[in-house]
């Protein structure tokens, strides 16, 4: 604790020693060192707090407030322990297989002196196994269970049943005393993305260069070897899988299988037949090479995995009546899942981070993305306490241009900054839509927000118990103009921002007015409403109205302000066309404003305003603010409200230098 002591607003010594000694007995502070030897406060950079520079602790076990430890030690809890390396290794039960329990471990605690964190060992209970040796010969002990080895016929349960750099993948061996479920093995398959044989690439497909692509049929063919007799295969395009880069992105074609023939009757071999700025086409037909970065496309191969090519029509050189091959546009599909096996080739099944609902029911409906051996589609992919971040899954029913992407593991997502889901912000604070709403999945207005103590603080009245409304709270947006956020408290309701924070028996008072106006910002205008009483055939805000209208004749009072009127509500009424008279800046209709032509300005409205085009061609104007501050509007056309022997059409002037 720093203290400073002023008179006239000047530290003196003399005080600052008087009071460090006060401190020191009353609250057990250990006095104030010279404050030319502490150093400067600094921006704690999650929440903006002003917080000392110095470290934590001076010694003892490393701290990890923000889930970042040295090089071979990971976060549990709140300090820095060495990463277990054994098979198995645990310091708590949460890292164990279902049935197990961490026994052995030792932990320590942030700034613990004299400890030395010592990892455990997963151990299930009696009656189940912990190692081979106690399983008869020819089984082997996974998740507690002794499996028989002689029944796998190629396949595998575990790593230690693989050999040459190869892994056990899609196995499912049920923990010991699960009698619900049913074991599943798996293969010997190549790390990642990348493959070493058809059988690890699942039903219908096969591994082409170490990547899995959709098995040959009817004619097309990935090699020579899958043709018959005489025939060759014509131009077929493969890219090997490199390891640790599986993605297709590092393709600079895109796997596409050709057609078996014969060279010699075909339209063309390889793109080399077909002459500069052309491709051959399943050896059937020469076509224009395709832009870079465009995701034009002929075929579906030549989207990616797990997209397909609308639009396009190629002609064969040998097909009568084609008029010319036309270019297609990769679409991506939104392909439901609930397992891997239920996804196209090279394509595996992933929950986004954006399904998952604070306590709410648990997500197990996936969509089919690219493998990946790099980055991330879920937090799962990552270390704890990060999050993954800039990944791209469609979930638009109708698909999307863009194919899905793997992002990075990145730290969590700050107090007060945007978040695409409640798993990316940090702890204590959750994912929350500009209007309050704990929105699953947020939408574009989303940001971290502390999570409100229930009964206590709230961001809106679903917060809160029976009959309290959610008082005094401001939330901006993501990159919304304002910049001040606060948590509100439940309190019986006064003021509000949205219908939602009255109940249900009083809607929000609220005069949008000043916000509206051109000249004004929210930073400038009171913010807020308060609660009234609904009034049958009234309206308390413009958003009560119907589309199409406004309420006209509001009057409200906004909270801790003095007005000279009472608050009264309005009328919904429809919106005024061009030229019509207009009171309220919401009175016009889509694509027009209401302006003065009494004063040439919009800013503030009188018994004149009509209503104008809301913008104007450039170096035109229908009022001062439409030029710089240099100019002003002259020429213009604009018949006040209310002059009877002024006719027609809104025209515009041009601005002209003062």
């Amino acid at each position: 604790m720093q203290l400073n002591i002023a008179v006239n607003g000047i530290v003196t010594p003399s005080l600052r020693a008087l009071f460090c000694g006060v401190a020191a007995l009353s609250f057990g502070l250990g006095g104030c060192s010279d404050p030319a030897s502490q150093p400067a406060d600094v921006v704690n950079p999650i929440d903006a707090q002003a917080v000392d520079g110095r470290a934590d602790v001076d010694s003892g076990n490393v701290c990890c407030p923000f889930g970042t430890c040295p090089n071979g030690q990971s976060c549990y809890g709140d300090s820095c322990m060495a990463t277990p390396t054994a098979d198995g290794g645990c310091y708590f039960d949460g890292q164990c297989p279902r049935g197990a329990t961490c026994e052995g471990e030792t932990t320590c605690t942030c700034g613990e002196l004299s400890c030395e964190a010592t990892a455990g060992q997963c151990r299930f209970p009696t009656g189940c196994c912990n190692s081979v040796d106690e399983c008869g010969s020819g089984a082997d002990c996974v998740n507690g269970s002794c499996v028989n080895l002689s029944a796998l016929d190629g396949n595998c349960w575990s790593n230690t049943q693989c050999s040459g750099g190869t892994v056990c993948e899609g196995a499912r061996v049920c923990a010991c005393g699960d009698e619900a479920c049913e074991d599943v093995p798996g293969v010997c398959a190549e790390p990642g993305a990348c493959c070493a044989t058809n059988q690890e690439c699942g039903v219908g497909g096969s591994c082409v260069e170490g990547r899995c692509v959709p098995a040959p049929a009817d004619g097309s063919c990935w090699a020579d070897t899958d043709c018959s007799g005489d025939e060759t295969c014509l131009g077929e395009v493969t890219c090997p899988c490199v390891s640790g880069a599986g993605g297709e992105w590092n393709c600079a074609k895109l796997p596409v299988a050709g057609r078996c023939g014969a060279a010699e009757t075909a339209c063309c071999s390889n793109d080399s037949d077909c002459g500069a700025g052309n491709i051959c086409l399943e050896g059937r037909a020469c076509v224009p090479a395709l832009a870079p970065a465009t995701d034009t496309c002929y075929l579906d191969g030549q989207c990616g995995a797990g997209r397909v090519c609308q639009g396009a029509t190629v002609c064969g050189c040998n097909e009568d009546g084609c008029q010319g091959s036309v270019v297609g546009q990769c679409h991506t599909p939104v392909i439901k899942c609930s397992g891997d096996g239920e996804c196209p080739v090279a394509t595996k099944c992933t929950i986004s981070d954006r399904a998952y609902c604070p306590n709410g029911p648990e997500a197990n409906e996936g969509i089919c993305v690219p493998l990946n051996d790099e980055g991330c589609y879920n937090s799962s992919e990552c270390n704890p306490n990060v999050r993954c971040g800039a990944e791209v899954i469609c979930d638009r029913a109708e698909g999307c241009r863009a194919p899905n992407h793997p992002g990075i593991c990145d730290t969590k997502v700050r107090k007060w900054d945007c978040c695409n889901s409640h798993l990316e912000c940090g702890a204590g604070l959750e994912c929350r839509n500009q209007n309050t709403s704990q929105t699953c999945p947020p939408n574009a207005s989303a940001i971290c927000v502390p999570i409100p103590v229930p009964g206590e603080s709230c961001w809106n009245v679903n917060d809160c118990p029976q009959g309290l409304a959610c008082q005094r709270t401001i939330t901006c947006g993501c990159n919304a103009r304002c910049r001040y956020n606060r948590i509100g408290q439940c309190e019986l309701p006064t003021n509000c921002q949205a219908n939602i924070d009255c109940g249900t028996e009083s809607v929000c008072a609220r005069d949008a007015e000043c916000i509206l106006s051109p000249c004004s910002s929210v930073s400038t205008c009171p913010f807020g409403g308060t609660c009234q009483d609904k009034v049958e055939g009234f309206c308390w805000n413009h958003e009560s109205c119907a589309s199409g209208e406004y309420c006209e004749g509001l009057k409200v009072c906004p909270p801790d302000t003095t007005c000279p009127y009472p608050n009264s509500p309005g009328v919904c009424q429809t919106r005024a066309q061009l030229g019509e008279c207009c009171t309220s800046y919401k009175g016009c209709v889509p694509g027009l404003r209401c302006t003065s032509p009494g004063t040439g300005t919009g800013c503030t409205l009188d018994t004149t305003s009509v209503c104008v085009p809301a913008t104007a061609i450039q170096g035109t104007c229908y009022g001062d603010e439409d030029c710089d501050r240099t100019e002003f509007c002259q020429g213009e056309e604009v018949c006040p409200c209310g002059l009877e022997d002024c006719e027609g059409a809104p025209r515009p002037g041009t601005c002209a230098p003062r």
